[in-house]
């Protein structure tokens, strides 16, 4: 796929200053900035298509994480669906006052986490929403089975793989959980004399 969503971006960022941060991984086909459609602001998401993978590729891999005006970019595929990282999770519902390391904090006990980001609008305060990454697909399969439904002060947080279907995302973990347990039981022997 050559065409790459990006998301936490400025709301005052344009299409040209869209294609000006991308355009040094290769040749850009287009460029859009997403707005609403009856007032025309935007949405602080854009669109990029290049005209080749290994650029798109190597901006996702280059520019995911990357800090704009103090805000951590979100890149990822266009069309995902087909393509699910089972380590990347959506975690919705959170408590507006929780940052970055209070979503990291709440999620480093299930293991090593490349990656983690709260959504935060213009003025810095948090949309609610954030993403974390894992390393392995199991370890984010466990996370989501402990955590989504979790009664996290006055709410209830939402937890799936990110860029799926709620009911998707559902399904896929629930293969996961699955195979978890079929590992651990697969490991736990049991000897007698």
């Amino acid at each position: 796929m050559t065409k790459l969503y990006i998301a936490n971006l400025p709301q005052c960022f344009t299409a040209d200053e869209l294609i000006q941060l991308f355009v040094r991984f290769g040749s850009i086909e287009k460029a859009k900035m997403v707005t609403e459609k009856t007032d025309g602001v935007n949405k602080s998401y854009g669109l990029v298509k290049f005209a080749d993978v290994a650029h798109a590729d190597k901006a996702l891999k280059e520019m995911n994480g990357y800090l704009l005006e103090g805000k951590e970019l979100y890149v990822n595929i266009v069309g995902l669906w087909k393509q699910i990282d089972a380590t990347n999770l959506y975690v919705g519902n959170l408590p507006l006052h929780l940052n970055k390391n209070g979503l990291c904090s709440l999620f480093e006990k299930f293991g090593s986490i490349v990656q983690a980001n709260v959504v935060v609008d213009e003025a810095g305060v948090s949309k609610g929403y954030g993403f974390i990454k894992f390393e392995d697909p199991a370890i984010a399969a466990r996370a989501t089975a402990r955590m989504n439904g979790l009664a996290l002060e006055d709410k209830v947080i939402c937890v799936r793989i990110a860029g799926a279907a709620p009911e998707h995302a559902a399904k896929v973990a629930d293969q996961m959980t699955t195979e978890v347990i079929q590992q651990r039981d697969e490991a736990n022997l049991y000897v007698s004399n």
